[in-house]
């Protein structure tokens, strides 16, 4: 399969690398900062600038919204909670007794840091 050009509106947003990726930040930044600020719920997604299945696109889906403005606790409420929120599950992406357990241990405190996402140390599935 194919790579897509840069230029390509489904390519991924490549901050720094060519006219494509870097002339489409700014403006996803600020579409992102303005639909907080409305009040719209955001959920981490691989839709935000193309995005992808490769390794760490959660910590890159959380620190995509910092970088937008979102505090690191909105984004990764993001990447856990609202996907169940706007999806109509309550329970998906909430840590309870009784309910599913699948997460990750990270060094570092994602709140403050959303890199330690990168630096997984366990995880539960």
């Amino acid at each position: 399969m194919g790579q897509l050009r840069d230029d390509h509106p489904a390519a991924p947003l490549r901050l720094g690398r060519g006219a494509g990726g870097a002339g489409r930040a700014p403006a996803a930044y600020e579409s992102v900062r303005l639909a907080h600020a409305a009040g719209v719920l955001i959920a981490a997604g691989t839709d935000f600038g193309g995005g992808s299945l490769r390794a760490n696109q959660l910590a890159w889906e959380v620190e995509t919204p910092v970088t937008a403005g979102l505090e690191p606790y909105d984004a990764l409420a993001a990447a856990t909670v609202n996907g169940g929120r706007l999806l109509g599950e309550p329970g998906a992406g909430v840590l309870e007794q009784g309910g599913p357990a699948d997460f990750l241990l990270v060094h570092g405190d994602p709140l403050t840091d959303p890199g330690s996402l990168r630096r997984v140390w366990r995880t539960s599935w």
